[in-house]
């Protein structure tokens, strides 16, 4: 959790002016940020194993494609800075978000 708050961090400095520039700041910080994301992609497995490999097993394939997703996007990310990419990038990461956490919760099954 702390990760994922520090990632917020660096997106969303404390003061905020009206003239802020998110685009020019995001890319800015980008190379940071995604590199937490690839860390994060290798802290996580290693977490969820505390739990046991029961449990690893039992989040199956939403879970490894959504470590892949951290991992190979994040690592995508910080090569490119192309702006249609990043946008696709954002869409495609919050979908499978959503799409983690509704399997986990078994609203999704395969």
């Amino acid at each position: 959790a702390s990760m994922w708050c520090l990632m917020a961090a660096i997106l969303y400095p404390v003061a905020i002016p009206p003239e802020f520039d998110f685009k020019t700041h995001f890319f800015q910080k980008r190379k940071i940020f995604f590199s937490i994301l690839v860390v994060l992609a290798f802290v996580d497995p290693l977490t969820a194993l505390v739990l046991g490999v029961d449990h690893v097993m039992e989040l199956g394939w939403a879970y490894l494609h959504w470590d892949l997703v951290n991992l190979l996007g994040g690592i995508t990310a910080i090569r490119y800075d192309n702006e249609r990419f990043h946008k696709l990038f954002a869409v495609y990461w919050g979908l499978s978000l959503v799409f983690f956490f509704l399997y986990t919760q078994g609203s999704l099954t395969t």
